[in-house]
C-alpha cells in the first residue's frame, strides 16, 4: 500500500457529497437561468 494512496483516500480535497454536489448543481443551474433571462430581457 502505497503512502500516497492512504493520504488521498484520508484527505479528499472533495469528498463524494451527493447532497453538496447537488445543490452546487442546483445553484450553477439558477445562476445560469437568472443570466439568461436577464440577457433576453
Amino acid at each position: 500500500m502505497h503512502p500516497y494512496s492512504l493520504k488521498s483516500s484520508k484527505g479528499a480535497p472533495f469528498p463524494p457529497r451527493p447532497i453538496l454536489v447537488f445543490l452546487i448543481a442546483i445553484f450553477g443551474f439558477y445562476v445560469c437561468y437568472i443570466s439568461f433571462n436577464q440577457i433576453t430581457l
